[in-house]
This record gives structure tokens, sequence and C-alpha cells, in this order.
């Protein structure tokens, strides 16, 4: 039986997949099968696929350009696994996570889990500035469930990330649920939407009760030149060749008129969730808080490198739906902030030495080896009265495995770390 499917959607980017795929060869846990949905790759991908050995693994291939959402539901048809997770072409899980999140899982019977995952910037970065820096959280460990309804009325009113919902993209969901989900569509599509995480996020939320939530980087999810999202925040839009303008152009499906397409995550949450509600039958979704909306378009505004984009779009939902847009500033040039590397709280955020991290599967054991570290086994992260002797063995191993790499890129902090963590 086959417990996890893990699905890796790519398409053109041969050289961030390698990485990737080296972090889920390396998972230990046997019931997973590991299936990469190709786009129609015209750069070798298939062929270096099919040089790959390892049983778990299975190619399937679009056959023509699909769309991502496209892509997503074709590959959702060829999943076998009781439960299903999608993980980027550029992004990794961290040693072990798999099993640990499947452990998690199978103790709290719930149909769905997601965890606190860190943050790399992989050395192409589109941002030099951002270029190997890696951003996680270092305490809080442990496991927590969350009501499903709570969470989707905070994302819905723009106060809580769409990551807080059970969201297949940083999270495992059962794929009994995706296809209740997907049959209640009018057009018989789970990713109906334009951004297949968003959408789909939203639906399981409104579907399940609870959900589990596991404070613990089991994946990183890696930004490179490739990725989609930081192209939609930070490139040109008149750049053509851009990620997100390619991403722009396949699209077959379009927002509700009122909401006019912006760099945005929150335009990303109201788009989405409008489409849901148009889409899916016998769901119960929220109402539409269009004034929260606007005042979130303006808060993100203020710090966004493509602030005009922001206020126009803004601008075209207030006039629709007949709401005055609140008060904004234009500021006279963008300043980000300075990365300050250091802990702050509980985020630790790290510029990685290149010739210790340069790529997703060497910023996932940095990242495995220092949250294990932190999270001291028996005391903190799985209490001696849950955990098996099995899954505390497998995260000692995994530190001892790649404690050379946090010495390496941490020489004075993380030893002390983890004289308090033994």
């Amino acid at each position: 039986m086959v417990k996890l499917s893990i699905v890796v959607p790519t398409r053109n980017r041969r050289d961030t997949l390698h990485h990737s795929l080296r972090t889920i060869f390396s998972q230990t846990c046997p019931l997973i099968e590991i299936i990469v949905s190709d786009n129609f790759s015209d750069d070798g991908t298939q062929d270096y696929v099919s040089s790959l050995n390892d049983s778990r693994l299975r190619y399937i291939n679009t056959g023509t350009r699909l769309s991502m959402s496209e892509n997503w539901e074709f590959a959702l048809e060829h999943c076998n696994g009781e439960f299903v997770t999608f993980i980027g072409d550029d992004d990794g899980f961290t040693p072990d996570g798999v099993e640990i999140a499947l452990n998690h899982l199978d103790r709290s019977g719930l149909p769905a889990i997601i965890w606190e995952k860190a943050e790399y910037c992989w050395p192409d970065h589109v941002d030099s500035e951002l270029r190997n820096i890696c951003v996680m959280r270092l305490s809080k460990f442990g496991q927590q469930t969350l009501n499903s309804s709570t969470q989707l009325a905070s994302v819905c009113s723009f106060k809580t990330c769409y990551s807080r919902l059970p969201c297949i993209y940083n999270g495992i969901v059962s794929t009994r649920v995706l296809r209740e989900i997907r049959d209640k569509s009018i057009d018989q599509k789970l990713f109906c939407g334009i951004c297949p995480d968003v959408l789909s996020s939203i639906a399981v939320a409104a579907s399940i009760p609870q959900f589990a939530f596991l404070r613990y980087p089991i994946s990183v999810n890696g930004a490179s030149r490739h990725s989609n999202g930081t192209s939609c925040m930070r490139s040109n839009p008149t750049d053509k060749e851009s990620a997100h303008a390619k991403f722009l152009s396949e699209l077959n499906v379009s927002y509700p008129p009122e909401i006019q397409m912006a760099p945005s995550v929150s335009t990303c949450c109201m788009g989405e969730l409008l489409i849901a509600r148009q889409s899916f039958t016998g769901i119960v979704f929220p109402e539409p808080k269009y004034v929260a909306y606007l005042r979130a378009l303006v808060r993100e505004s203020l710090v966004s490198h493509r602030h005009d984009e922001l206020i126009q779009s803004a601008k075209h939902t207030a006039s629709l739906v007949g709401i005055k847009l609140p008060p904004y500033r234009c500021p006279e040039t963008f300043q980000p902030k300075p990365i300050v590397a250091g802990r702050n709280r509980d985020m630790l955020t790290q510029r990685f030495p290149e010739d210790v991290v340069e790529n997703i599967y060497d910023a996932c054991q940095v990242v495995g080896s220092i949250a294990t570290s932190a999270a001291n086994v028996n005391d903190k992260f799985v209490p001696q009265s849950q955990a098996t002797v099995d899954l505390a063995a497998k995260l000692r191993r995994t530190y001892e495995k790649a404690k050379r790499h946090v010495f390496q890129a941490f020489p004075n902090s993380n030893r002390q770390q983890t004289r308090k963590a033994a």
C-alpha cells in the first residue's frame, strides 16, 4: 500500500529538479511514491528522470503545454497514495521529514497536516541581497490541532496567511478528501483557479473540521530564478520572458471582474476565494470581505517593489464594489529593509556560506540538523510519552549526519545551542 504520493510538478527546471529530488530520495519512509509530473519540458528532463534508479519514482508527461493548475490536476489523477503532498521543483524535504510528518499525522488521526516550513533563497535568486539567505523558526516545537473554520475565517479576513490553512503545498492532505472536493466542482476539477495551492487550501479548509499543525520544518521552500512567486512579486511587469509572464500567458481562467491581478498574496487569496465560491457546490465558504481586502492591499503596497500596481488594483475593486478606498500614501522610492542576520526572538535569519550551501539539498541538510538540535528530541519536539523509539533514533541519526554542515556554517552559536540541547 502506498501511504503518501509526493508530486513534483516541473517544466524546464532540470537544474533545480536534480537537487529537489535528492532531498526526496534521501527520505527513509518506504511507503511513498514519487511522481514527477513533467509539463512537456524540452530541456532533457525526461531523459534525466529516466536515468534515476529509485523504485519509488514514476515519471509522467502531460504531452502538451498546460497551465500550472492543469498540470497539478493531471498529476493528481495519477496518485495512488492514501495521502498527497505537492512540492516545488526548487523546494526540498529536510532529512526524515516525511516520516516525521506521517508519524504525527497517524497519531492525530486527522485528514491533513501542515508544518512550519523554512525559507531559502537560492544563489541565483533575482534579488542579489537575498541570495543564500535562510529563515527558520527555532522554538515552540510541537503539534497542535487547528479548527478549520476559524483559520479560514482569519485568512479570508486577511489577518492570517493562507499557509496556515491545510495547504497541499506545505502539508499532507487525504486523497479521499481531495477527490470528494473535486467531485463537488461544477467542472470536476479540484485545481480550477489560477493558484492551485491557494484555491485547494481554501477548499480543503471549508471541507474538514480540523487539521494538525506541526511546528517543525518538514520542508524548505526554495526561491530560485525559476520561482513564479518570486517573479510575480519582483520582476519587471514589461519583462515578457519572466517566469511570471510565462505563467500568465498560459492561463485559461481569470478572476471575477471585481479583482484586478496584482503582485499581491491578498489578491491571490481573494481571487481564489471568489472562484471557489463559484466552482464548488455543497461547500460553504466565507463571504468576501472587501473592506478588509482593500486594507490588506494598501498595507502590502507600502512594502512592495510594485506599489503602483497594488494601488491601481485596490482602486479598481473599490470602484466596482462601491467601497471607499482606505487612505494610502505613495512612498517616493521603495526602500527594502536591510537583511539582519542572527536570531530575533524565535526566528533565525542566516546567510549560508556558498562553499557550504549552494542548493536546496544542502539547505535542507542544514535546516534539518539545526531544527533537530534545537528541538531536543526527548524533551521538546516529541514528548517521550508519545514518541516511538524508532522515531527518536532516526532524529538522532539525522542530526549526526548533518552536524558537520551546521558547524561549518555557524561555528559559534550552534555549538552552544547543541550543548544546551544535549
